[in-house]
């Protein structure tokens, strides 16, 4: 599926203030334990979690803090099993809103995942042809220095990413929809 990631401009989005940058960051989902002893695969948290246009931010989430309304995602799949180690969306931040229990679930009712402490509201979301992040991440800021363990660089759930990152990744992403 072709995207037009120019849609998710490094120009600030009319709800974004002129006194700050544009920010990147990098969304991962993980497989996640199922109630029935078998794994939820990332993919399918992810596209629950796209589907309702939300996405969960935990106690410990990192760089939660940075998040401001306008702010562009990339979504990454993780985890083992179909589509892992893929970018394969895009979305900007509409809201924060807190988490209340009364809320429906985020993520499939077969999925054991933590309660979020606030949900990232989604708009402009994007599907993509799948990038590879694993190739990619090595050209990026982010890159670790031991390479063999370029995972690493993605721990904590949400990871900032520069500018030049995001430009990198569109560029990978437009030769995919060639």
């Amino acid at each position: 599926m072709a995207i037009d990631i120019r849609s998710a401009s490094t120009t600030p989005a009319s709800t974004k203030n002129a006194d700050f940058d544009l920010n990147y960051f990098i969304l991962v989902a993980v497989d996640a334990d199922g109630i029935d002893g078998r794994m939820v695969a990332a993919l399918d948290l992810t596209e629950h979690r796209l589907r309702s246009a939300r996405w969960p931010m935990y106690k410990r989430t990192h760089n939660q803090k940075l998040i401001r309304k306008g702010d562009v995602f990339l979504i990454y799949v993780g985890g083992h099993k179909r589509t892992a180690g893929n970018i394969i969306a895009t979305a900007e931040l509409r809201d924060i809103v807190p988490f209340k229990y009364s809320d429906d679930s985020v993520d499939p009712e077969d999925a054991l995942t933590d309660t979020p402490s606030v949900l990232l509201l989604l708009t402009k979301i994007n599907r993509i042809a799948p990038v590879s992040l694993r190739e990619l991440i090595l050209e990026m800021s982010i890159a670790p220095k031991n390479k063999q363990k370029w995972g690493i660089a993605l721990m904590g759930g949400c990871r900032r990413i520069t500018t030049e990152d995001f430009e990198l990744f569109r560029k990978c992403a437009d030769q995919n929809t060639r």
